[in-house]
């Protein structure tokens, strides 16, 4: 799924886990009510935070894919010297400064490794 869907199913979801709990809080729910929506919330907390990562991780894929389709377009003949001069300082963008992404500073957020 995209960012964007990922992200508009999660704020739905959270909608009706909220609505869910103030339902209970009026209906001063039962036992199994209470399973529901402890359930639900803890479901709702690990799926927010399991998003971004997923999100983070494909983001540093698909910066490792733009370098090797850099470095095979750079071995094609057909571009300029200009041309081959862009493609080389991406290269040297992505390689030298790649994009990190860590949890408030403490640890890298990377699944691949």
């Amino acid at each position: 799924l995209s960012l964007n869907c990922s992200l508009t199913l999660l704020f739905i979801f959270g909608v009706e886990v909220l609505q869910f709990r103030l339902n209970l809080q009026e209906s001063s729910g039962t036992g199994i009510l209470l399973l529901i929506n402890k359930i639900c919330f803890i479901t709702y907390s690990l799926v927010g935070p399991l998003a971004v990562m997923l999100c983070c991780d494909s983001a540093i894929n698909e910066s490792r894919n733009i370098v090797k389709i850099c470095y095979t377009l750079e071995q094609n003949e057909t571009y300029t010297v200009e041309e081959k001069q862009e493609l080389k300082s991406i290269i040297d963008q992505f390689t030298s400064d790649p994009p990190k992404f860590t949890a408030a500073g403490f640890f890298e957020i990377n699944r691949s490794n």
